[in-house]
């Protein structure tokens, strides 16, 4: 790595600009999400407060 330039070196990272997109685009599924857990979670104490 020493003899290469900066524009030559692979670098890894996470990029910003991608982030904000793929949030906005999966934030309909995360919501999603959190009901049908919410729904699972009030219909098991439900079943809780009748003795099952």
């Amino acid at each position: 790595m020493q003899h290469h330039t900066a524009n030559q070196l692979y670098i890894k990272m996470a990029h910003a600009e991608h982030t904000l997109r793929r949030f906005a685009h999966g934030g309909k599924s995360f919501w999603q999400q959190l009901i049908k857990v919410f729904s699972l979670f009030n219909a098991l104490t439900e079943l809780d407060s009748f003795g099952f």
